[in-house]
Order: C-alpha cells, then sequence, then structure tokens
C-alpha cells in the first residue's frame, strides 16, 4: 500500500488552495519552490483571510527540504534572504 504522500504530484500544492505567487530560487545544486498561499477549509473558511498575514510553502526538486513561512507579509523577504543564505558542505 502507498504512502498518502507518495500519491502527490511533486512540489505542487495541495488542491483547494490559491496559489497568490510562485518564486523559485537555486539551493545548492537545485531549485527550491516556493508558493504563497490561501488555504480553504469548508468548515472554517480561508486562511491568511488577512492579506497583511502570508502562508509562504517551499520544497526543493527532490522532495528533500521543506521551509514553510506564516506571518506578516511584510517579513517575507526575510524569509526568502535567510533561505538563499544558506551553505552546503560535504
Amino acid at each position: 500500500m502507498e504512502h498518502s504522500e507518495q500519491q502527490l504530484v511533486k512540489n505542487v500544492p495541495l488542491d483547494g488552495e490559491t496559489i497568490l505567487a510562485k518564486r523559485s530560487i537555486r539551493f545548492g545544486q537545485q531549485t527550491m519552490n516556493c508558493w504563497d498561499l490561501i488555504h480553504h477549509n469548508k468548515f472554517v473558511g480561508s486562511s491568511p483571510s488577512d492579506p497583511t498575514l502570508a502562508d509562504i510553502a517551499c520544497s526543493t526538486d527532490n522532495d528533500d527540504f521543506y521551509a514553510h513561512f506564516s506571518g506578516w507579509r511584510g517579513d517575507a523577504p526575510t524569509f526568502y534572504e535567510t533561505l538563499q543564505r544558506i551553505t552546503f558542505t560535504d
């Protein structure tokens, strides 16, 4: 029996989400794709509902590294800068 995460398309947010923006950055030898999302839940509504808040989900091409940001939209550039400063060691 396959695990549910194996049934997902790689690097694509789940259904039921609105993608406000997509950003790709170099991450070592890979690309990291990030999506600025609004999640839709039929029971509790959409989130974030405040446009000053952001929810950003990121993953690398081969799904071996994930990053997530949830907070003030004005702090999102610092989140991206932090991702770009990550260094890799052997």
